[in-house]
């Protein structure tokens, strides 16, 4: 019996060794910590140190647990052994204590010298006593460096600039931006006033927002060629003004608002810094004005927080920190960026966090790369330079990108100082961009694009029941919600609120006299869409504005929306004597469009009307309510309901 007993128990332990020793073949957890050991197994006692390394040891099925901690790292999941189990990548954290994955390095880590006893001969005399300088140990070009100041407030320094950076208004970001003078062209900023005093700028970058043919539209940035400080004037590389379709547009004039940054002789207040690429040396002048090896600064040291180039992806409740943003450069920079050669699907991001970084999600199928069921929900984003969710799909595949859902997130203060969309989506099918919740974005809130030209349409596009409020802080002409360029089809926008779209930019209130240019809703080049149970209110320009220009703007309905406190309520507008009308466009716009049964009060004027078949045009059971102009009709006021009814064969109906 003994000896019966004794057997029966070593199959027993031979089996549960078997089982331990195959726990990859069934669905398994390996748990990240960051007091753990890349060279353990896994396990919630002996963790992995690395998300990285959790992912590498990783079967598809397999959960990677990540503990609460820091997590200094660029994590990549490519690997898909072709089969259809997810890999999930989770956080449970514990109350104020979050998984976070930081692109940065802390300034503690690194050996600091005060200017004072270096010499520091390239920065202005009253600087060197403030900064510190260091050599940083890798090759990356920071662009990202935070400090957190008492009461635990993180602040995002800045490349030494000039001028110096004040906003006392969120709105008029560029309030305090130098100007230029009339002699400036396409290709040069003159202003003596300013550039004759500053040291050399050549080799560093300047921000404008052009003042000529498009007043505070768009932002350029470009490398600073030469600075003429006898004259005061900077020569650019490349051309300040837009190239919209073979024309070349005058993008500067003495409305242009510029700065300058990224010279060592413009690191002259508190909170600035310089990086010189070629020794590697960074300069810093703290907030804290003490050595940063006392304070609590982290340094940009990676451009990517999670890559993904695989199918079958969930990642839920990550943190993600500082990540470089390197402008436009030639390669992806992001927190999360999905750039895939070859088809993917099922990618699964929720519960993300980002601050601090250049683009948030950035997706762009590259030659015959696809992303197909893409799924992004309850995102939280703020302090972005580019933007938080940015789709681009390809020119010649309408499937490049398709079966995307956008839900419920929130995207505070982005697009700041590039002028770029908080949710930029473009040449996406199958879409829809639900509930999210926007804020401060210095131009778009939400900008979906189609295939302009090209003869594809653009399908099954749902943009509902969105909040977004204080868009274009940094532009002017823009809109809270923009749809642009082609043909769409079965795509509505539909129970969104919009409001406060300002749309300041210092050209338009020193040209004009105004504050800005503002739309809440704005179909611009494009062709069917329903714009329905949406609320506009309190935009400079027109809640609601159909425009073409270069492509056919024609079979767009506006039904059962809310127009108040705006400059039109719904406008219907051409580009005639624009240099670069298309005649074919021009002599088609708005060709059976449709506006009715909205309610259209407190604007400056309710419509505002110029199509180029009135015969075509739908207007009626609209409500009017202390609108100062009723209508105005290609120009002209109409007072009179007879040479309205004429003019507008279904205003009766």
């Amino acid at each position: 019996m003994r000896q019966r007993v004794y057997w029966l128990s070593i199959v027993f332990l031979s089996i549960v060794s078997l089982f331990a020793s195959l726990r990859h073949v069934f669905h398994n957890t390996i748990h990240v910590s960051p007091s753990g050991n890349d060279n353990n197994v896994g396990t919630q006692t002996q963790p992995v140190k690395t998300i990285q390394r959790g992912i590498n040891i990783a079967k598809p099925g397999d959960t990677i647990f990540v503990s609460p901690g820091v997590y200094r790292e660029t994590v990549s999941l490519s690997k898909n052994n072709n089969s259809t189990k997810p890999i999930r990548l989770y956080a449970n954290n514990d109350n104020d204590k979050q998984a976070i994955i930081t692109g940065s390095e802390p300034s503690s880590s690194l050996l600091w010298k005060p200017c004072s006893d270096t010499g520091c001969a390239m920065l202005p005399v009253e600087s060197r006593n403030h900064t510190y300088v260091t050599t940083l140990p890798w090759d990356e070009v920071p662009t990202i460096i935070t400090e957190t100041i008492q009461g635990g407030v993180t602040r995002q320094l800045t490349l030494a600039r000039s001028p110096n950076e004040q906003v006392t208004n969120p709105n008029k970001y560029h309030e305090f931006w130098w100007q230029a003078s009339e002699n400036s062209t396409i290709t040069t900023i003159s202003d003596p006033h300013h550039l004759t005093n500053i040291s050399s700028m050549k080799g560093g970058r300047a921000f404008i927002i052009d003042g000529a043919d498009r007043c505070g539209t768009y932002m350029y940035v470009l490398p600073i060629k030469n600075h003429n400080q006898q004259s005061g004037s900077l020569e650019t590389e490349g051309v300040i003004g837009a190239l919209t379709y073979g024309h070349q547009e005058q993008g500067i004039s003495q409305y242009t608002s510029y700065y300058v940054e990224n010279t060592a002789g413009l690191l002259d207040t508190p909170g600035e810094w310089y990086y010189d690429t070629k020794t590697k040396n960074l300069y810093l002048w703290p907030i804290g004005n003490d050595n940063p090896k006392q304070l609590a600064i982290e340094i940009g040291k990676r451009e990517v927080g999670i890559t993904i180039d695989r199918s079958h992806v969930a990642i839920d409740n990550i943190s993600i920190q500082n990540i470089n943003d390197h402008g436009y450069f030639d390669h992806p920079t992001g927190a999360v960026v999905l750039i895939p050669n070859t088809p993917i699907n099922s990618i699964s991001l929720h519960n993300i966090h980002v601050t601090h970084s250049g683009y948030g999600i950035l997706a762009e199928p590259q030659n015959n790369g696809s992303i197909r069921d893409m799924t992004l929900t309850d995102i939280d984003m703020n302090t972005l330079s580019k933007s938080a969710i940015s789709l681009i799909g390809s020119i010649d595949n309408d499937q490049s990108i398709s079966n995307v859902r956008i839900d419920q997130s929130v995207i505070e203060r982005v697009g700041f100082p590039y002028g770029e969309a908080a949710v930029n989506v473009a040449r996406v099918s199958d879409i829809h961009v639900t509930r999210q919740t926007i804020r401060n974005v210095a131009s778009y809130g939400i900008h979906v694009s189609g295939y302009e030209k090209n003869q594809m349409t653009t399908k099954r596009v749902l943009i509902a029941r969105n909040t977004i409020e204080h868009a274009c802080q940094n532009s002017s002409g823009c809109a809270a919600l923009k749809v642009f360029g082609g043909k769409f089809r079965d795509t509505m926008i539909k129970n969104n609120i919009l409001r406060d779209t300002q749309g300041w930019s210092h050209c338009i209130e020193a040209r004009d006299n105004k504050e800005g240019f503002g739309i809440g809703v704005f179909i611009s080049n494009a062709s069917g869409i329903t714009v329905a149970h949406n609320q506009s209110t309190n935009n400079s320009g027109p809640a609601f504005l159909g425009f073409t220009r270069q492509i056919p703007a024609t079979d767009n309905i506006f039904y059962k929306n809310s127009a108040s406190n705006s400059q039109v309520g719904i406008s219907l507008e051409s580009s005639e004597g624009d240099i670069d009308t298309d005649a074919d466009a021009h002599a088609n716009r708005h060709y059976n469009s449709v506006i009715t049964r909205n309610i259209l009060s407190h604007n400056d004027t309710a419509l505002s009307l110029d199509p180029a078949s009135p015969q075509s045009l739908t207007v009626h059971g609209n409500t009017f309510i202390n609108n100062a102009t009723a209508l105005i009709f290609q120009g002209t006021p109409v007072i009179s309901p007879d040479d309205i009814s004429k003019l507008i064969p279904s205003w009766g109906r």
